[in-house]
């Protein structure tokens, strides 16, 4: 009886042993359920919010393309320039001429003289920006001395300003004695001035000796201008030929982001002048 009691009671601990393992397992299993509808319900928001945003992003692109096809952004753009450019002239054309001046030394820096990033010369971008501003005022006062010079030389004849009039003067093109005679004194007169203006200001920002200035321009100057010429004889002649007045300082100003990347690289940094010209009088001394 003993025995048998004995076996009973090992029994029953065996079968609450057992069910307690079961209960167990049951929880367990339970709250693995319950840890991967957490997870799968925050991978489910992930995915919907990233849905949701690709879909804002195509919803903006598919409203913004077809501006950009159609150029209703740069119709926009161009209408505020041109209404700044009318209010204020001098100040717009200054501004523009800094921003292109300072964009094509940085080009420069970084696309021909395999500058890196972090190493960018911002004194020199500095140095070309303020000359922007400085070359779009003498532009315009040039301009206005030889539009009245050209207005005395090539008077317009006085006819009726009608409608018809105006298809016929059209379509007669430009005065081309007067483009030439403008391009001339362009080139002839004011391309000089411009070099000497610029080089005096490189020598003045660097805070150089005026004789290293001076020797400096009287060796790269006749260069530079003849060099200049490949570039604005036939710019200047669209110019002045087809662009309207108003237009002129800011078509020179986009022409010359690739005429200041040559400048840039060019004439961005002065050598030692008196240095060069201390060896040549070594080597004469020498010889």
């Amino acid at each position: 009886p003993v025995a048998a009691s004995t076996a009973a009671a090992a029994t029953t601990a065996v079968a609450s042993t057992a069910a307690a393992a079961t209960s167990a397992a049951s929880a367990a299993g339970a709250a693995a359920s319950t840890a991967a509808g957490v997870v799968t319900t925050a991978a489910a928001g992930s995915a919907a919010k990233a849905v949701a945003t690709k879909a804002a992003v195509a919803s903006g692109l598919a409203a913004y393309l077809p501006k950009i096809g159609n150029l209703t952004v740069a119709k926009e753009i161009w209408s505020t320039y041109s209404g700044l450019l009318g209010l204020y002239p001098l100040a717009t054309k200054s501004v523009t001429g800094s921003v292109i001046y300072g964009l094509s030394d940085g080009t420069t820096q970084v696309a021909f003289e395999d500058v890196k990033a972090g190493d960018i010369d911002s004194g020199r971008i500095r140095r070309f920006a303020i000359w922007g501003c400085l070359d779009a005022f003498m532009t315009t006062q040039w301009y206005n001395v030889l539009d009245g010079w050209s207005d005395n030389l090539f008077p317009e004849p006085v006819t009726d300003v009608t409608a018809a009039a105006a298809e016929v003067a059209e379509a007669a093109g430009p005065n081309w004695a007067k483009v030439a005679f403008e391009v001339a004194a362009d080139q002839v007169i004011y391309c000089p001035v411009w070099f000497i203006v610029f080089f005096t200001y490189g020598g003045i920002y660097e805070k150089r000796p005026f004789g290293e200035t001076l020797a400096y321009m009287k060796r790269e100057m006749v260069p530079a201008v003849t060099t200049s010429w490949w570039v604005w004889v036939p710019a200047m002649t669209i110019s002045f030929g087809f662009i309207p007045t108003p237009l002129r300082v800011p078509y020179y100003l986009v022409m010359s982001f690739g005429y200041a990347i040559l400048l840039s690289a060019m004439w961005g940094e002065v050598p030692d002048v008196g240095a060069g010209e201390s060896a040549e009088e070594e080597e004469a001394a020498a010889e």
